[in-house]
């Protein structure tokens, strides 16, 4: 009976190895190895099979289970260095975002904080989800828009923010067309668990694009924290039905800075609803042009709450049924009768120490109705009571 040592073998299998590869040593030649068949085990016997193994045929529901690995007492599983597979096709950087634009997806969503190094160009119909993140420019990038719409339907979802930080930065900025003939008009939605900041600069924009900004829809229910709120650019003068609307959600809010901020510019001309919104902040509604429709809105400012700065052929409209509307320091309604086609006050509360509205422009104003108010005791007890200047 030969006995075979450890170190005999690990001998005898050097001196193997040395004699295979000697040069003088000429090398067995080696045979290949006939394909196992598809359950063969290589440390045991085996039933024949005819047909090879071909691994385009092989069925996945027939591979073998494999028993979970056994833990070690005391010991910690590993982390997986592997991303969950619902992570997998989220954009974790400003340059995956990029690259996701340019390929045209149609929905992307964020996996982690985004700082922006430019704007973000959008040009086709997207839906970007924030997932709880944000999307952050540096305060000293100056004249930032994040999001830069130029025309698609852009959709803004998720929880999350968006951080326009720098000096007269703009969270979102929107073109319309410049022809009511163009098919690509542009429609942006944002919904309600969006914050948009713009401490130095406005929170929405709508830019003028050749004189005008046709189809351009704004479709509003998130809320905004900004030195500005919503700004329609002087530039926009399309006076045909597809001049651009402003539509401002149940629930949505803008706060502006309360000692110039204004929440809502109208400068250009442009169809506006505000429906169960807030307004908070030195200005609510700064209007020159367009049409105005409010119900169960509630505006409270330092200002004036609204103010109608019309000239002749502006043909401003306003609608007020139902709401507050209160003014620490000022009129609460302010403008003069030029260049107003439409003012009506079916019903709402109206409150400040400086009178309700001026006697110019009570004059065109048509109530049917309101609660007024001289001190907020009155406002908040109901009292009846109706001030103006002369």
């Amino acid at each position: 009976m030969t006995i075979f040592s450890k170190k005999a073998g690990k001998n005898r299998m050097a001196t193997s190895r040395r004699r295979l590869f000697h040069k003088s040593v000429p090398a067995e030649p080696v045979l290949p190895m006939p394909p196992l068949p598809l359950f063969a085990n290589p440390w045991g016997s085996a039933a024949s099979s005819s047909k090879l193994f071909r691994p385009s045929k092989r069925p996945y529901s027939k591979l073998p289970e494999l028993a979970p690995p056994v833990p070690i007492a005391g010991s910690k599983p590993r982390k997986s260095r592997r991303r969950k597979q619902d992570d997998v096709n989220k954009i974790h950087s400003f340059d995956e975002l990029l690259v996701a634009l340019s390929n045209r997806e149609p929905a992307i969503t964020l996996g982690d904080d985004i700082l922006v190094k430019h704007n973000i160009l959008i040009d086709y119909d997207v839906t970007i989800n924030l997932g709880g993140h944000n999307v952050v420019s540096e305060r000293d990038l100056s004249m930032m828009r994040i999001f830069d719409v130029r025309h698609g339907e852009f959709t803004l979802t998720g929880e999350g923010n968006v951080f326009a930080m720098g000096p007269e930065s703009v969270a979102l900025r929107a073109f319309g067309a410049i022809s009511t003939g163009v098919p690509d008009y542009t429609v942006v939605t944002v919904d309600e668990h969006v914050h948009l900041y713009a401490p130095e600069g406005t929170g929405i924009y709508i830019a003028s694009n050749l004189g005008a900004a046709y189809g351009l829809i704004i479709d509003f229910a998130g809320s905004i924290t900004a030195h500005n709120g919503i700004y329609l650019a002087s530039g926009v003068r399309g006076r045909s039905s597809y001049r651009p609307a402003v539509y401002l959600r149940s629930g949505s809010e803008i706060t502006v800075d309360e000692n110039s901020g204004t929440a809502v510019d109208a400068s250009g001309i442009g169809d506006w609803n505000l429906a169960s919104t807030k307004l908070r902040g030195f200005l609510g509604i700064k209007a020159e042009f367009g049409r105005f429709t409010l119900s169960n809105s509630h505006i409270a400012t330092g200002s004036v709450a609204i103010l109608l700065n019309t000239d002749a052929g502006a043909g401003l409209s306003l609608t007020i049924d139902g709401g507050s509307f209160q003014s620490t320091d000022a009129l609460t309604i302010l403008g003069k009768p030029t260049g107003i086609s439409k003012f009506v006050v079916k019903s709402g509360d109206f409150c400040s120490e400086k009178g309700i509205i001026n006697r110019e422009l009570s004059k065109v104003a048509i109530f049917e109705g309101g609660d007024f108010y001289d001190n907020l005791v009155d406002f908040a007890a109901k009292d009846q009571k109706l001030t103006g200047e002369e």
